[in-house]
Parts: C-alpha cells; sequence; structure tokens
C-alpha cells in the first residue's frame, strides 16, 4: 500500500539524537527523524555496536581468541582446545527459560481458540525460542511484525513474525521519562552491495538506500504503510542493562582455554620427552633402532657405570586441574545457570532441594519473562490492530512455565493431602506435569461423567434384572 502524507516523516531535525549508557538511541523533541541523522545513528551503530554484537557472536558459535593467537615454534606442542561455555549456558538457559511454550491465554474463550491457531499456524513458540536464545546471546533481540505476501483463504493477509538480531536492527526512544518508541530500523546490504535501511513508525515504513555515489547520502526513500497501530519492531531485551548472559564471563572462558591448550601441550611433551643417556657413547644407528625397537641396551666400554631415562620436566598436573575446576565453577556461578553434569545431581532429590539448585537461574528468568511479557502484549496489540485477532492485549494471561526437574512423587502427596480442602484447578496446577489446569480439569470432569453414568446403567441393569426375575417367579407361582 502507498504511503500517504500523514505519516509525518518529512520534518527536519538536527543534533537532537543520543546514545545511552545501555545503548539506548533517544531522540528529542517531536520534529521528525532526517534522512541524514539516520544515516548518522545506523553509521554509530555499525561502527560502535555492532562490533561489540559480532564479538559476543563469535564467542557463541566456538570462535574464541585461541584459536587466532600466533603459532609457537615448530619444535613446541601448540594445541588450541576451546570449550564452548557460553553456547551450553545459553542454550541450557534458554531450555529452561521457554523449553515449555509460553502459553497466553484469553477469558474469552473465542478469542482463546483464534490466538492458540494463530501461534500455531506462524510458529510463534520457535520463533520466540529464537529471539530469547539472542536476547541471552546479545543483551537484546526484536521481533518484527509483517504481512504475508501471500493472501489467505479469506482473502487477508496474514500477520507473521519474525526474529530480528540487534547486530542490523535497533529502536529509538524519545527522550521523556516513558521512552516511548519512535522509530525501528532494521539495515542490510541490498543485491547492489549497498546500504538499505528500512525505517519504521506507528503508521508505516520508508525504504532508504544508499547513493550510487556512496558519498555518505541516502535517496529519498520509498514509503508504505502497515496495520499495527505501533512500531512493529519489537524489543524483547534480556535485562534492563541490555547484558548478555555471558558478557562477565568471556575474560573467565579465556583463562580456562588456555589452561585447557596447556594441559593438552603437557601431554604432548611427556609423550615426546628426550631420553638422555650418560656414561656411553651411542651410534646414530643404535639411536634410530632403540627408537624403532623400543630396547636400550648400552655400557661403558670404560668400565663405568651407564644410565639411561627420560627428561622430564616438573609436572604442574594438580595446579593444573585446580585452576580448570575453579574456572569451571566461577563461569557456572557468575552467569547463574545451573551446572546440570554435577555430581550433586545424581540420585533421587527432593523438592526443595532442586529448588534451592535452581534458585538463582530462576529468579533470572522471572526477570527476563517481566521483559519478554511486555514485549508479547505489544505483538499481540499489533496483531488485534491488524484484525486477525480481536482482543484487548492488556486482559491477556501470559504464562512462562520454567523447565525445573520435579520430583512428582512429593508434588503427588502434597496433592492428595488438600485433597477436598483446595479448589481441584488450584490442585491440577500444582502437578507439574500438567501444562494446563484448565483443560485437565474438563476431561477430568467429563471421565467423571463417564463413569457416573456407567455405574447408573450397571444399577439400573442389575435392578430391572432383579425386578424381572421377581416377576418371572411370581408368574411360575401363580402358574402353579
Amino acid at each position: 500500500m502507498a504511503l500517504d502524507t500523514s505519516l509525518g516523516l518529512s520534518g527536519i531535525i538536527a543534533n537532537k539524537i543520543r546514545i545511552t549508557d545501555n545503548n539506548l538511541f533517544l531522540i528529542e523533541g517531536d520534529d521528525d527523524i532526517t534522512a541524514g541523522d539516520l544515516l548518522t545513528v545506523v553509521n554509530v551503530h555499525r561502527e560502535r555496536l555492532s562490533a561489540e554484537y559480532k564479538k559476543k557472536h563469535a564467542y557463541y558459535t566456538g570462535q574464541h581468541p585461541i584459536l587466532e593467537k600466533a603459532a609457537k615454534e615448530s619444535y613446541k606442542p601448540d594445541n588450541r582446545l576451546m570449550f564452548n561455555f557460553p553456547r551450553k549456558a545459553v542454550n541450557s538457559f534458554n531450555g529452561f527459560f521457554v523449553g515449555t511454550p509460553v502459553k497466553i491465554d484469553s477469558d474469552d474463550k473465542e478469542a482463546d481458540k483464534k490466538i492458540a491457531a494463530w501461534m500455531k499456524q506462524i510458529d510463534f513458540d520457535d520463533v520466540t525460542a529464537e529471539v530469547a536464545k539472542m536476547a541471552s546471546e546479545y543483551g537484546q533481540a526484536y521481533y518484527l511484525l509483517f504481512q504475508d505476501s501471500e493472501e489467505g483463504k479469506d482473502g487477508r493477509y496474514q500477520t507473521l513474525v519474525a526474529p530480528q538480531s540487534p547486530t542490523h536492527s535497533f529502536l529509538i526512544y524519545d527522550a521523556t521519562f516513558k521512552q516511548k518508541v519512535r522509530y525501528g530500523v532494521i539495515y542490510r546490504k541490498d543485491t547492489h552491495n549497498r546500504l538499505e535501511i528500512t525505517l519504521y513508525n506507528s503508521k508505516g515504513y520508508y525504504v532508504y538506500n544508499e547513493t550510487t555515489a556512496k558519498n555518505g547520502y541516502l535517496n529519498g526513500g520509498q514509503g508504505f504503510t502497515h496495520p499495527y497501530g505501533i512500531v512493529p519492531l519489537i524489543e524483547a531485551p534480556e535485562n534492563e542493562e541490555r547484558i548478555g548472559l555471558c558478557d562477565d564471563v568471556f575474560t573467565l572462558v579465556d583463562a580456562y582455554d588456555n589452561a585447557l591448550s596447556a594441559k593438552s601441550n603437557d601431554v604432548d611433551y611427556f609423550a615426546d620427552a628426550y631420553l638422555k643417556i650418560t656414561g656411553a657413547v651411542v651410534e646414530k644407528n643404535d639411536i634410530a633402532k632403540i627408537r624403532d625397537d623400543r630396547v636400550i641396551n648400552v655400557a661403558n666400554e670404560g668400565g663405568g657405570n651407564a644410565d639411561a631415562n627420560f627428561m622430564v620436566k616438573p609436572s604442574a598436573d594438580d595446579t593444573q586441574e585446580h585452576l580448570l575446576n575453579r574456572l569451571l565453577d566461577a563461569m557456572y556461578q557468575i552467569s547463574n545457570v545451573v551446572n546440570l553434569n554435577d555430581d550433586s545431581f545424581s540420585g533421587n532429590i527432593s523438592g526443595v532441594a532442586l529448588q534451592m539448585k535452581f534458585q538463582a537461574m530462576s529468579d533470572m528468568a522471572k526477570v527476563k519473562a517481566l521483559k519478554f511479557r511486555k514485549a508479547l502484549r505489544q505483538i499481540m496489540t499489533g496483531v488485534s490492530n491488524a484484525k486477525d485477532i480481536g482482543i484487548d492485549a492488556s486482559e491477556l494471561k501470559i504464562k512462562f512455565t520454567q523447565t525445573i526437574p520435579h520430583n512428582v512423587t512429593e508434588e503427588a502427596q502434597l496433592v492428595s493431602q488438600l485433597y477436598g480442602k483446595v479448589p481441584t484447578k488450584i490442585l491440577l496446577g500444582q502437578l507439574s506435569f500438567i501444562t494446563d489446569p484448565d483443560k485437565a480439569l474438563e476431561e477430568l470432569r467429563a471421565e467423571q461423567n463417564v463413569n457416573a453414568t456407567g455405574v447408573s446403567n450397571l444399577i439400573q441393569n442389575a435392578i430391572g434384572g432383579a425386578d424381572n426375575g421377581s416377576n418371572q417367579a411370581g408368574d411360575g407361582a401363580k402358574n402353579s
């Protein structure tokens, strides 16, 4: 749809954009951003922020600094071992955070069905899992609402959602205390290797391209409208500071990689230790035989004692092991991620003990859920404005279920003890394997009705049989 003149993107602004300590872009006043200022902000993002995001992604994908170090001399072992803790931590935490898909419910049953159908059609759970992973990796990530290019069966274009990385996306907020989102920006290189910038606001979006001369100017841009009523680029931060899950452990990761590689080098050194022979002269051919046959037979022709042994440097195995263990423990502690390989998880741990071990990670997940809940409400507002679903997003119930191992026996005992004293729906919600208490209660009541009907039929049949028997006995007596 072509852009109309009411979008308000043509005003002039100068020197009113600033960046905060947690990398937020703020724009002052009500004037609109110009193409020149937009290009300036994009360049700041590319040169200052994008490089930091790429560093975080390099750690996540296993491109650690130890792999880039200068090579050692050819006669020295030079192993480069890399322990990819960032990927392990990010994946473990987000399996805990959204391994059980987020549930969005409405009290309106019809709207509830539409929400569930829409989420299923666009694979919303998969999109949220990807955004959650990127938020942990970078400190923030984005959802992007956009219209399907293909017309649906009902003649409408469905609203779709895609994850967006902060390496090429960001928001511009107003400079008030509310920090309301004014613009969303996504940039990339087009097919001609020119910079392409898409600028979103609450009514539509412009697509700018770098001029052919590449002299730091953008062309006039092509405008379009969208139906969402909000800026369709929606932020989902990891926390208020936009700090990634592993930002504070990168130095520990480097130290661990170095220590692990040094230990591997020591193993190679001991495997290739030098043989020292004293008190005897060994010919070059004999040295080759010793190496190949692994037999040493040397004697001193002068009658003295001959000796042969390997030259071994002092071992630092215990020191290295202590260092590796402490570094690994520190990485798990600082990132607040539970080490599931810990020996303390062996055996049948009580529910209280499990909760204590997961407490730090659970608290971190609850803070992240607050940020994501806000983002999901904005998404549902945009979807509702686009007429995909008619709902009031503020009334929605958004539930994140943390994937904590549970002691089901203890849960069953608790439910059994409270049965008859607490509403059944609340009791069903205490069982970790029940994800939808409403549906479970509905099925339970249906099953009870079926069982009650079956028992009633049995009783009626029994009574009917008894009556028939009595009648037959009476008839027999009359006949006799």
